[in-house]
Formats: structure tokens, C-alpha cells, sequence
């Protein structure tokens, strides 16, 4: 059995037999992305759990270990992949696909956090803590409830977005104080505040379109009737 504590900058675990059990995070210097990105799994993992993990350019002796990138950016992803201890490699070239993957080593569990392309590691690090922390990334804050260190054990998790191209867009017009995304139900007749409302826009080929992902009833005191759908550029 394992119980948890925090000791100086590391997460560390402490055995039934008192022994320490630390949780590092395997990132080479030589790639800035794998360490942005252990960095970012610290800050979370600090800020749910109150302890922050160390991040290490060497595999550590023992403990847990989170090993962040594929075999282009981590020599012992390759080095795993060459002894045939990770199944191949089979994202998409390009695309945003990530895999988490779970496996044993002797006492210890090593979490294999696996890109296709350098960004598509920080989603597999926001992927975790949605799946065991309960963390959730939201357009007006993030939600990182507090709890205990996260279980790196026990995941095969391999996602890939279905559209190449996503992004975030304003339905907003030149003012500071608001925007007018659409008409109001009757009786409000306010506008929308500057940061109410997200359009995510897709693309794919030649296709383009907007869809809205979040309206929130935040309406400006002293704005004008709104009188429809504001123009925004292309």
C-alpha cells in the first residue's frame, strides 16, 4: 500500500515499510517541447496534489516514471521501442493524435505519454488529469479540484481530433465593451459581453464553417438593444 507525502520539490510516495517511492518525470533537455511539456504535467499534478514532481533528463533508479514524447524526442522511448517493450508507433503523420500508455517494470509503473507532432503532447498531458484528477479546461477557467496524487497505472488511451484544423473565434465587433453575437431572446434586450461567447471554426479542404460552443447569460447594463449578428472578419 502507498500513501502519499510532500518532500521538498518531489512527489514522493511512501511504502508500507516506510521506504520512499518517488514519481519523476522523464523529459530530455535536448527537447524543448518534452520539457514545456513536463513542466506543465508538474504544475497540475502540483496544484491538484499539493507536491510537484520532479522533472529528470536520466531515468531515475526507481520510483514511478512519467516519460513524455515519442522516439524523435526521447532516447528511451526508442530505446523501449528497439527492445520491443512499445508497440509501434502508429499515429497519422501530422495529426494530433496521443497515446497514454500504462506499463510495469519491475516494481514500478512508467507512463509513456506518446505524440505525433510536438503539440499533441500537451494534449495528452490535459488528457490525463481529465481521466484521474477530474480536471476539466473550460473557456472562462479551468477546473483542477484538489485530491490525491493521480494513478499513473492502468491506461491504454490513444485519441486523435477528427478535424485537422480547429481553433476558437469571436463573433465580435470593434467595441471594447461588448459584442453582438446574436439577437437576444425577447425581454433581455442586451448585448453579449466581450467574453461571453466562443465560436470554434472547423475546417476541412475547401469547407468552412462556425458553430457555437458557448454562450453564457452575461448581458452589459448600459448596452444598446442588440440589432443582430455583428460582422467579423475572415
Amino acid at each position: 500500500m502507498k500513501s502519499i507525502a510532500v518532500v521538498a520539490a518531489f512527489a514522493v510516495v511512501f511504502l508500507a515499510n516506510g521506504a520512499e517511492w518517488r514519481v519523476s518525470l522523464l523529459a530530455p533537455c535536448e527537447s524543448k517541447s518534452a520539457r514545456l511539456a513536463a513542466e506543465a504535467f508538474a504544475d497540475i499534478w502540483e496544484k491538484v496534489a499539493d507536491e510537484r514532481p520532479a522533472v529528470v533528463s536520466e531515468l531515475p533508479a526507481e520510483g514511478d516514471v512519467v516519460v513524455f514524447g515519442e522516439e524523435q524526442m526521447n532516447p528511451f522511448t526508442f530505446r523501449q521501442r528497439l527492445a520491443g517493450k512499445l508497440p509501434p508507433n502508429e499515429f497519422r503523420n501530422g495529426s494530433d493524435a496521443y497515446r497514454l500508455l500504462s506499463q510495469k517494470e519491475g516494481d514500478r509503473t512508467l507512463l509513456f505519454l506518446l505524440n505525433a507532432r510536438p503539440r499533441s503532447l500537451f494534449y495528452a498531458v490535459y488528457r490525463f488529469f481529465e481521466l484521474r484528477a477530474d480536471c476539466a479546461w473550460f473557456w472562462d477557467g479551468d477546473r483542477i479540484p484538489k485530491g490525491p496524487a493521480p494513478d499513473i497505472d492502468g491506461l491504454d488511451v490513444t485519441e486523435s481530433p477528427r478535424f485537422d484544423w480547429r481553433g476558437l473565434r469571436y463573433f465580435a465587433n470593434r467595441s471594447t465593451e461588448t459584442i453582438q453575437p446574436h439577437t437576444p431572446p425577447c425581454g433581455l434586450g442586451r448585448s453579449v459581453g466581450l467574453t461571453s461567447v466562443a465560436c470554434a471554426t472547423t475546417m476541412t479542404g475547401m469547407s468552412r464553417w462556425r458553430r457555437c460552443a458557448r454562450t453564457w447569460p452575461l448581458f452589459s447594463v448600459n448596452s444598446p438593444p442588440s440589432t443582430g449578428l455583428a460582422q467579423t472578419s475572415a
